[in-house]
């Protein structure tokens, strides 16, 4: 659900050192936030101060949240802050290089991926003509009823002589 920053209260928190903060600004700047923050029924920030700190730096008048449905004490708040900022694993160097060599190869296709992708969208569009071309709108009409040929035989004349 979308809240109001302003809405939003920060209590003390364990993260007193919010880091470099240009990088995940220029993230939300270009995929939005990826991840809502978290809030108690009260509105107080449980989990998510630096996407907030960003989104208040990026002039935003609203954020994504999650809300804890039912009531929290401070003691479990505590927790989900640190738990939050604990679980999250880094990428290893392999994953991350993985990660870029695939974002590499989308960014910039070979030649024969190139012109497999030109065949393809080629392919797709020509299917989607025909489609239109053929394609009638509205109920489509039954065939035209053709009535059977009527076939009457001709009274036959006998010619009784004796």
């Amino acid at each position: 659900m979308q809240v109001k920053i302003s809405d939003i209260k920060v209590k003390k928190r364990v993260r007193k050192e919010l880091g470099e903060m240009e990088q995940l600004k220029d993230s939300m700047r270009s995929y939005g936030l990826l991840n809502p923050i978290t809030l108690n029924t009260k509105y107080e920030l449980i989990a998510g101060q630096r996407r907030l700190e960003a989104a208040k730096a990026l002039g935003w008048e609203t954020i994504a949240a999650t809300i804890l449905s039912k009531e929290t004490d401070a003691i479990k708040e505590l927790e989900m802050e640190l738990e939050e900022n604990n679980q999250r694993k880094e990428f290893t160097q392999e994953e991350l290089l993985e990660g870029y060599h695939r974002l590499e190869k989308l960014r910039n296709p070979s030649f024969p991926m190139k012109v497999c992708n030109f065949f393809r969208k080629l392919l797709a569009g020509i299917a989607e003509f025909f489609k239109r071309l053929f394609h009638k709108k509205g109920k489509k009409k039954p065939p035209a009823q053709v009535p059977a040929p009527q076939v009457t035989m001709a009274p036959v004349k006998k010619d009784i002589q004796n």
